[in-house]
């Protein structure tokens, strides 16, 4: 996943559009962090985060400033914790679901990300979600819910209209329709299991969809040209 980070000023945009105004009893917190925005010292903004928590529980938008400015910084497992924070107070904004999905996928826990993206589909109900549950099901092994999530898709009649970037290596993504893409994943999954014909109608039914879905074109040339070994 490419990773977009926010700028401070954006972050304190974000803050002055979903907060109250401050009380007394963390209003100097609230300086501290507002300065350190200013000064772009995103560890004080956020040692200042957590002590304007610590003296009012009640302001919880500011665990999902938290994930930004760790998004800022990088901090992988502590942008999931922030995100997972919020949600325990907002469960359905949809932002920080998708935030929880994403860096928990990127932190090497499926079920966790496969969970939120799920949620962040019956939020949204947008297909694209369903396919980074697919993705995720195909990357931990788990085939046959891989595949029970493609086909899903495939079935779905706006999948053809539906784009999402998929790239070979470190090319700029080709934008695919769900519904090919979904094929694609259908294919990988039967090279994996050892099943060379499916694995072939499926990149071929992504083809017909897409001819030049590059992804699709390499996988059914890797096993055309015996790149990809099946044992007989």
């Amino acid at each position: 996943m490419h990773k977009k980070f926010i700028t401070l000023s954006l972050i304190a945009l974000l803050y002055s559009c979903s907060n109250n105004e401050p009380k007394n009893k963390h209003k100097h917190y609230v300086k501290v962090y507002e300065s350190a925005l200013r000064l772009g010292d995103v560890n004080v903004a956020i040692n200042a985060c957590y002590d304007i928590i610590a003296n009012d529980s009640t302001q919880t938008n500011y665990y999902d400033t938290l994930v930004y400015l760790y998004l800022n910084t990088r901090n992988d497992g502590s942008t999931f914790l922030a995100a997972r924070n919020s949600l325990k107070y907002h469960p359905n904004n949809e932002k920080m679901t998708r935030v929880a999905a994403d860096y928990s996928k990127i932190l090497g826990m499926p079920d966790t990300a496969i969970a939120y993206y799920k949620k962040t589909f019956v939020l949204t109900n947008k297909l694209e979600n369903m396919y980074d549950v697919a993705q995720v099901q195909y990357n931990a092994g788990y085939d046959a819910a891989a595949e029970e999530t493609a086909d899903m898709i495939i079935k779905t009649p706006d999948s053809e209209k539906i784009f999402i970037g998929i790239s070979v290596a470190q090319e700029t993504p080709q934008q695919i329709p769900l519904r090919a893409a979904a094929y694609n994943i259908k294919g990988t999954i039967f090279i994996a299991l050892g099943s060379k014909e499916i694995a072939l109608r499926y990149f071929d039914e992504a083809l017909k969809i897409t001819p030049e879905f590059k992804v699709a074109k390499k996988n059914k040339e890797d096993i055309m040209n015996g790149k990809i070994k099946f044992e007989k």
